[in-house]
């Protein structure tokens, strides 16, 4: 009795001859197979097979801020008080590049730049208040929703950095390192503890490449009053391409990128930490046992003794002659010519009375 097997085979065809017409309309192509075994098998009949066309786009995105560190201080301001964006704090300008390596996407879609933009905190309070988007490369760029953008109307400046800035870049670069205090940072991202929203950015007239910048400001009363206690954070800003397109057969790989952005509060704002209680507490404790280590060193060797008037003035001894030793003539003494040497003893360590 013989049985029928029936085997399911995958086939992957890395390199095959197409004489029919391909387009990006093309769903899927009929490849004909001539099947060879190497039983003697007759009668094999040609199959034909169904390939499904994917046409991949060759993009990537690559961002870079500037500058990468920011610096907060001064005094808090009011939204209301606020007038022009200087007023707001330091600037941040986000530059997103996108790189085309395959055909324009003319006949293809329109590619969408999407950039997850960390507007505020979760209590409400503002992040970075984004307030122009300009574009390279591309033509005239409309980003949505558009009323996140200079959400207040504020008067625009053309100044790229502040001389606060600069001054505060130059201060705080000493105090960037400590020994031993304890260093608080936080991470500031999207899927965390930020309000994030999502600027749409079409990318209309791709060619090969095209830049994409956001003017922005860092909203320094937030950090005054939410972050003042902290040495640094990192605000984090994620941006990917994706592409709208009739065709179904149209992918994409992962094509998007993360710039990282370091907060700082200034020398003025940063409270004063100092040095943790108990290291001054073993300072002190360490500077008496050495003073105690001296005093016991120098007590040792003598040096607090009081020094004797006995000890430190030197005795002579005499040695009289005896009268019978010396010559009398006409009543006078009279010395011989050899005069006697007095004998003397030098002592240093004895007294007498």
């Amino acid at each position: 009795m013989a049985r029928k097997l029936t085997v399911n085979l995958e086939i992957l065809l890395k390199e095959i001859q197409v004489t029919t017409e391909v387009t990006f309309d093309t769903p899927d192509l009929d490849i004909n197979l001539k099947l060879e075994t190497t039983s003697n098998q007759d009668n094999l009949a040609p199959i034909t097979a169904k390939a499904k066309v994917v046409i991949e786009l060759l993009l990537s995105v690559s961002g870079v801020a500037k500058p990468s560190q920011v610096y907060f201080g001064g005094t808090v301001v009011g939204e209301q008080a606020m007038k022009s964006e200087d007023e707001v704090g330091s600037l941040i300008e986000y530059e997103f590049r996108v790189i085309n390596l395959g055909k324009p996407l003319k006949n293809l879609g329109t590619a969408t730049l999407n950039i997850q933009w960390p507007k505020e905190i979760s209590n409400g309070k503002w992040l970075l208040y984004l307030v122009k988007v300009e574009s390279k490369g591309l033509e005239k760029i409309t980003c949505e929703p558009q009323k996140e953008i200079n959400f207040l109307n504020l008067k625009e400046s053309h100044n790229s950095r502040k001389k606060r800035e600069i001054t505060e870049k130059q201060i705080d670069d000493s105090r960037k390192f400590s020994l031993f205090a304890e260093r608080k940072y936080q991470t500031l991202n999207c899927s965390v503890n930020v309000n994030c929203v999502n600027i749409r950015c079409p990318l209309r007239g791709l060619d090969s490449k095209a830049s994409l910048i956001l003017r922005s400001r860092l909203w320094n009363s937030t950090f005054l009053e939410e972050y003042s206690k902290l040495n640094y954070l990192d605000i984090l800003v994620r941006a990917f391409v994706d592409v709208t397109a009739a065709a179904e057969n149209i992918k994409l790989p992962n094509a998007g990128t993360q710039v990282r952005v370091t907060v700082f509060p200034s020398k003025t704002v940063a409270q004063y930490s100092g040095v943790p209680w108990w290291i001054i507490l073993v300072a002190i404790l360490a500077g008496i046992l050495m003073l105690a280590l001296l005093v016991f060193i120098l007590w040792k060797c003598g040096f607090f003794k009081r020094s004797r008037y006995d000890d430190s003035v030197p005795r002579y001894h005499a040695v009289r002659i005896r009268k019978e030793e010396r010559e009398i003539k006409d009543e006078k003494y009279i010395d011989n010519l050899e005069k006697k040497q007095w004998i003397t003893k030098w002592n240093e360590n004895e007294s007498y009375s």
